[in-house]
């Protein structure tokens, strides 16, 4: 069975800086990426980057558009039905 937590650094377009973004939205794994809705986590990520372009200018120089997202998403999907 997959883990919630399996790496979500696998997919491709998500690096170190995403996938810290992604733990502060809520999003741990590929599980959870997975169930997101690409609009609303498109959404959460820009709040999150403006908080944390406050404290460590500059974090990301631009978000991930929704269509991004939905591809990450759709990527996940796929790892988590090889996976199970």
């Amino acid at each position: 069975m997959l883990k919630g937590n399996h790496k979500i650094k696998a997919i491709k377009g998500i690096g170190r800086k995403y996938a810290e973004i992604l733990q502060l939205c809520g999003v741990t794994g590929i599980v959870a990426l997975a169930k997101q809705d690409p609009f609303i986590l498109a959404q959460k990520i820009a709040e999150k980057n403006k908080i944390l372009k406050r404290a460590y200018k500059p974090y990301l120089k631009q978000t991930a558009s929704a269509s991004r997202i939905s591809f990450w998403i759709e990527e996940a999907r796929k790892i988590q039905r090889r996976l199970i």
